[in-house]
């Protein structure tokens, strides 16, 4: 039996679908043991001092997790045909313990401002175009303190086709949803009331952004999404097939996991039951700063959140002035 437990977990359309997949293999890790994955040390080292500014945010201590600790960072990347060096739409943070069968989720808005290193002060989501991945991945592990094994960067264009493979998902849409961009063509149609959502409604759904409070409640309705398509995926009748579809996940990620990694993982998760999930977003506070709105973050807070989830506990995400 699938237990959740939510907060406000930000994420956009295709990476909650991967996430699912990075789930199912990190569940496959705690079948797999350690035989696949020995633990790295994953040491960031403290970053260069360039001010004064923020001073006690700028010396995190990484520490490395338990060895029944398996860690991933999700990348949702906002990229046009050609692009290389580009933003992270979306950053996640993902654990599974493998004695307790519980998953954390932290969600880290792409407006963090935080040390980057090697170019100091900026939001978060451009490590990527400073240094690909493996900044993204460090800057981060730095940001919470703890070691990342692995990362998956999305890449937008299998949301629809691997919502389709796993049957796609039945739940209730509490709205009329109508909106059209002749930009992008962005077209979204979905009426109020239960339904069957396949690739391209599914894609509408996350989609949608016209709420009364805007991102946070577009995040919990994507979380809702994602819960509902964990439980489709961890039925009997597609967890089964997961080996089948990994050939198509691959070709929507870029990965530090090799096909050949993914693929046991995927016939190790078949046997994983039960697991408890348990997700919210980085704890902080919205800040004005030289007039570019940020995400304002304290690295000792951030840290203690994290330690706190992996315990399965939640921390308020609105935080007071320091």
């Amino acid at each position: 039996m699938v237990q959740y437990r939510n907060t406000g977990l930000k994420h956009k359309l295709p990476v909650i679908v991967v996430l699912v997949m990075v789930v199912l293999f990190a569940a496959g890790y705690a079948v797999a043991g350690e035989m696949l994955f020995p633990q790295p040390v994953q040491n960031a080292g403290p970053p260069e001092k360039k001010t004064e500014e923020y001073k006690k945010d700028l010396e995190p201590q990484v520490v490395e997790l338990p060895k029944e600790q398996v860690t991933f960072l999700v990348l949702g990347m906002d990229a046009r045909p050609g692009e290389i060096k580009t933003r992270t739409d979306t950053m996640l943070f993902v654990s599974v313990n493998k004695k307790t069968s519980r998953i954390a989720v932290m969600s880290i808005p792409r407006d963090t401002r935080v040390q980057i290193p090697g170019a100091g002060y900026d939001k978060i989501n451009n490590a990527h175009v400073y240094g690909g991945p493996e900044l993204a991945r460090k800057t981060v592990s730095q940001l919470l303190g703890v070691s990342i094994d692995h990362y998956v960067v999305v890449n937008f264009a299998g949301f629809k086709e691997v919502v389709d493979a796993v049957g796609g998902v039945d739940m209730y849409v509490e709205q009329n949803m109508n909106y059209y961009d002749q930009a992008d063509g962005t077209h979204i149609n979905l009426k109020k009331g239960q339904q069957h959502l396949d690739g391209e409604k599914a894609l509408q759904y996350v989609r949608f952004r016209s709420y009364p409070r805007g991102d946070i409640d577009r995040v919990e309705h994507q979380q809702k999404f994602f819960k509902a398509l964990v439980v489709k995926t961890l039925q009997p009748g597609t967890v089964t097939k997961l080996p089948e579809l990994v050939s198509s996940i691959r070709k929507a990620v870029n990965t530090d996991l090799s096909l050949k990694d993914m693929l046991t993982l995927a016939y190790a998760a078949r046997n994983f039951s039960s697991a408890e999930i348990i997700s919210q977003t980085l704890p902080g506070r919205f800040m004005n700063y030289s007039g570019i709105s940020y995400w304002y973050v304290q690295q000792e807070k951030a840290a203690a959140a994290v330690l706190a989830l992996l315990d399965g506990k939640k921390t308020p995400v609105f935080q007071g002035s320091p």
